[in-house]
């Protein structure tokens, strides 16, 4: 349904670039694409995100995009690079450790071969623990489908450890700032616009805050 045409192109530099670092095993494709062009196919997503298990890589990576030919705008914030390709193309490489038990498959995607994608549990419970406080309409989204497909997704993640019950009390606060505010819904339903939600899952997009808040409570 979406064209993640751009995207296959941005991994198989990144996946270069991996292996060139020799850190390839230790790199997981995660984050709202893979949800997205892997696991449910419910809306558009612009960047990638590689999670990575291992220390002190950031520089090496960074190294290596501005060795290449092509000049690209590389950022390094201090605890993730991005290399940005285009004003809509970005890559992001970041340094965690897997949250949950079974953190990642070993899969195809976009026509390459054994290619680590994190698990649907991995990706929003690292939604959950790094951004739930940001109250970002993509995630808020993806972590209401998630609930919405498995409803024990949240109680389970949390008895695992893979995030805090502070986690959630930041994310319950974030979603009641933007039920509560007539403005903050109206941007949250013009960025669910934007990210063009599979029509099966529309609904539930637009009402996702409310949603996930009632879950939680």
């Amino acid at each position: 349904m979406y064209d993640f045409s751009k995207q296959a192109n941005m991994l198989a530099l990144a996946i270069d670039a991996l292996r060139s670092i020799g850190i390839y095993e230790d790199a997981s494709l995660g984050g709202g694409t893979a949800l997205s062009a892997y696991y449910w196919e419910h809306r558009y997503s612009t960047d990638i995100d590689l999670f990575i298990d291992n220390s002190n890589t950031l520089n090496d990576i960074r190294a290596y995009f501005a060795s290449l030919h092509v000049k690209y705008d590389i950022r390094f914030p201090g605890h993730y690079v991005e290399v940005h390709l285009s004003p809509s193309e970005k890559i992001q490489f970041f340094e965690t450790t897997p949250r949950t038990n079974a953190p990642r498959v070993c899969t195809n995607l976009w026509g390459f071969e054994n290619v680590y994608i994190e698990s649907i549990e991995e990706i929003l419970s690292k939604k959950i623990r790094f951004r739930g406080d940001k109250g970002n309409t993509r995630d808020i989204f993806d972590i209401a489908l998630g609930m919405s497909k498995n409803p024990l997704l949240i109680q389970d993640s949390l008895a695992g450890g893979a995030f805090s019950k502070e986690h959630l009390s930041a994310l319950k606060k974030a979603l009641e700032v933007i039920v509560t505010s007539k403005d903050l819904m109206q941007i949250y339903e013009m960025e669910i616009d934007f990210i063009d939600p599979a029509p099966q899952y529309k609904e539930l997009a637009l009402h996702a805050p409310k949603f996930l808040l009632e879950e939680l409570s």
